[in-house]
């Protein structure tokens, strides 16, 4: 299709190709008919290659939410006017700029332990931690019944770990604390 068009439709099969990562910041791009995608020293955008070679490896450049692709050939890709890639711009421009679609659905930032941890309640997070390390040879869980004031403290000062581990081993029923 025409530049311009990507957000209104699905892309043609022809449109479609495969980023293979080679190292932790090039990638190869393999197309709908399984060749790799060269940067000839001409400007040509070559695609019979079958295997990956210098030519065949892009340097992408982030910018702005869009993605430059720089060729061997140290030009960046291009669509022309008659719709064939190119590698021949020398500078990063409007043109060079590309919009990357997936079929992957974003990942979801994971909650982190600390996050997980302030939203339980000090009575689930004491038993969840005591479950990870008591023997329950009699099929019995021991939690400590004093008061948990000093695990509100201990929470409070960033200490909450410490605090479960001196509550354990005071009940001496785990096999780690002693």
């Amino acid at each position: 299709g025409m530049p311009g068009d990507a957000e209104k439709r699905s892309p043609e099969e022809e449109e479609v190709f495969l980023g293979v990562p080679v190292g932790d910041t090039q990638l190869a791009l393999k197309s709908p008919y399984s060749k790799f995608l060269a940067a000839a020293s001409s400007g040509e955008v070559i695609g019979r290659s079958d295997a990956m070679g210098q030519r065949e490896i892009w340097d992408p450049i982030f910018q702005d939410g869009l993605v430059a692709l720089e060729g061997s050939n140290k030009r960046y890709l291009t669509v022309g006017e008659d719709g064939k890639l190119l590698a021949s711009s020398q500078s990063v421009s409007d043109e060079s700029k590309f919009t990357f679609r997936t079929s992957l659905a974003k990942a979801k930032k994971a909650k982190s332990l600390a996050d997980e941890e302030c939203s339980k309640k000090l009575k689930h997070l004491e038993v969840d931690y005591v479950k990870k390390f008591q023997s329950f040879q009699d099929h019995h869980l021991r939690v400590n019944k004093t008061s948990r004031d000093s695990l509100y403290g201990a929470r409070d000062s960033g200490k909450l770990h410490e605090g479960l581990l001196d509550r354990r081993e005071k009940m001496k029923a785990d096999r780690y604390c002693k």
